[in-house]
């Protein structure tokens, strides 16, 4: 059935937030609310509805497969393994999300989206990424400054899915490697795109309509 968590301080899987060794099965994930300075660690999560979690610091250390994901925290998120979804993907955070090369994000649903950030000024901590992100037409945004800590590649496939850069990038050395099919890619308008002393590497864009 549907697992709801509606006050903590630290929640881990089935053992202690710190180990998070434990797996969880169930119809849905929800957390609406944690204490200041609380941290929930999550290890293997695969449901068949939504994954929604609201806190203060996340950190998932294995998989998570879900219809959708939802991960709203006002301090810091920790995606170490991949996670796949059917629908859309939305992470917010106030403090740096970090994404390992393993923690590829992929939304199979015929235009499912990912997001970052609300393109607001409440969810504006910045991006630090590894983790390529693969959608089936879905539009990929990120409202929220980008840091490449290693090469990736992003991929809308072949329909309209754009890839919209709404703040600066940068990664000294590292490739970004975008795919939009007929969809646009933006870069937004005064957001540098690397910089002078720390050069991104090479930046391919193998599909477009407009650019």
């Amino acid at each position: 059935g549907a697992i709801t968590i509606k006050s903590a301080t630290n929640v881990g899987g089935d053992t202690l937030a710190s180990t998070a060794t434990g797996n969880i099965f169930a119809a849905s994930v929800k957390q609406t609310a944690a204490a200041i300075d609380g941290t929930t660690h999550f290890a293997q999560i695969e449901t068949t509805g939504a994954v929604t979690l609201t806190g203060v610091n996340l950190k998932l250390s294995d998989t998570v497969s879900a219809s959708v994901v939802t991960l709203t925290e006002t301090g810091t998120i920790d995606i170490d393994k991949a996670i796949t979804t059917t629908g859309n993907v939305i992470v917010n955070a106030t403090g740096v999300t970090t994404i390992l090369a393993a923690g590829k994000i992929t939304a199979t649903g015929p235009s499912a989206t990912v997001t970052f950030g609300d393109g607001a000024a409440i969810y504006t901590g910045s991006l630090t990424t590894a983790g390529d992100i693969t959608t089936n037409n879905g539009t990929v945004t990120f409202n929220n400054a980008v840091i490449l800590s290693d090469s990736i590649a992003i991929t809308t496939d072949t329909g309209v899915g754009d890839i919209d850069f709404e703040n600066t990038i940068t990664g000294s050395g590292n490739d970004l490697e975008l795919t939009a099919g007929t969809g646009d890619i933006v870069f937004a308008n005064g957001k540098a795109i690397g910089a002078t002393a720390a050069k991104l590497g090479a930046i391919t864009i193998n599909s477009a309509t407009n650019v």
